[in-house]
């Protein structure tokens, strides 16, 4: 029902619109296999994401006392929804824990799902039989604040989603500078964002292979150097995306008014 109410929507909104806004190449390519007629419609505007500076001003290591968390770890900011694929992150920390046994991952975010509602208790189970329980946080939702501060403490963010929008958690790691293991769904690689890794979403061991490397590679904490250049990219980034938006704005008022 959900599904369907959500197609009807849709396409009644995009009947009714004078142009239709995408956030990615990728959207264009899922509105061409549903709703083909409203192709001519679309305009790709990709979002930009513009952290405080205040964001930048603390730090981040007060998460660690906070949360009781290792001062190392590695990020996962997504809600415990099945597409967002947990169970492949714990399985690739399970193969992990002899050869890393000091590997710590957090998890933040809703642990409800109203589509799947035993998913959250699923992926409980799944940390306690793997025997990775003490190398997992679950945190639950966390003020914003403590999520930025989460994301500089991180030495690595993963998202290895089945399926994303334009990914706001990669969008937040561009704004930081912070290196990703991400899946290898088109909309990620779209992103390209600096320092990503890519893996299968349902490649297990390619997973473990990468959160090595990144464990091995990367230490605690914000990186200065990355920090800096991302902050001083942000500002062309930023007139890119305004411009962009100007363009379907401006475009929707002339056809408005024709």
């Amino acid at each position: 029902d959900d599904i369907e109410y959500r197609k009807a929507n849709y396409r009644k909104g995009g009947e009714l619109a004078t142009l239709i806004v995408l956030s990615s190449e990728a959207a264009r390519q899922d509105l061409v296999k549903f709703y083909p007629a409203l192709l001519p419609k679309a305009r790709v505007m990709h979002f930009v994401s513009e952290l405080p500076e205040t964001v930048f001003e603390p730090l981040p290591n007060y998460v660690c006392k906070k949360y009781d968390l290792p001062e190392k770890f590695l990020y996962v900011p997504n809600q415990y929804w099945q597409h967002k694929n947990h169970a492949l992150i714990v399985n690739a920390i399970a193969l992990l824990t002899k050869e890393i046994p000091d590997l710590h991952i957090v998890f933040s975010g809703s642990q409800s799902d109203s589509r799947n509602p035993g998913h959250s208790e699923f992926l409980k189970n799944l940390i306690n039989s793997t025997g990775v329980r003490s190398n997992i946080s679950e945190l639950g939702i966390v003020p914003k604040e403590d999520v930025y501060a989460l994301m500089r403490q991180s030495c690595c963010l993963i998202n290895v989603s089945k399926f994303e929008g334009w990914s706001s958690t990669v969008e937040e790691a561009k704004a930081i500078g912070k290196p990703l293991v991400l899946s290898s769904i088109d909309v990620h690689i779209e992103q390209n964002p600096p320092h990503a890794l890519y893996v299968g979403v349902d490649d297990v061991s390619m997973l473990a292979g990468h959160i090595s490397e990144v464990w091995k590679m990367y230490p605690s904490g914000p990186n200065q150097d990355n920090e800096r250049i991302a902050r001083e990219n942000i500002t062309e980034r930023l007139s890119n995306f305004a411009h962009q938006f100007e363009q379907i704005i401006n475009e929707a008022f002339v056809l408005k008014h024709k």
